[in-house]
């Protein structure tokens, strides 16, 4: 019976870490996306003044993953990321200047 028990609880504590591990693998790929989707809109709210509606679903799209595998916080600090990027997109356009002179 000993054994028995032994076995289960190991058989649980593995299963257990390899949801823990894929969990984490899903967590780090939607964040990867999420910041890909953002670094494009925000290099594009610098220069135009209009956004992109299909890109701003996607990247909705993203943030409405991360409220299910992820903490209130990071959804905020994702939330705040985007205010900030339509805010760039009403802002004045930038000009960058050439490293060239």
């Amino acid at each position: 019976m000993t054994s028995l028990a032994s076995a289960w609880l190991t058989q649980q504590h593995q299963d257990r870490i390899k949801r823990f591990s894929q969990d984490k693998t899903g967590r780090q790929k939607l964040y990867r996306q999420f910041i890909d989707e953002v670094s494009k809109l925000y290099a594009d709210a610098l220069v135009h003044e209009q956004a992109e509606v299909s890109a701003l679903v996607s990247v909705c799209a993203l943030i409405s993953r991360m409220r299910f595998l992820s903490s209130s916080t990071v959804v905020e600090k994702a939330e705040a990321v985007i205010r900030m990027i339509l805010d760039t997109y009403v802002a004045p356009n930038k000009t960058f200047l050439s490293c060239e002179s």
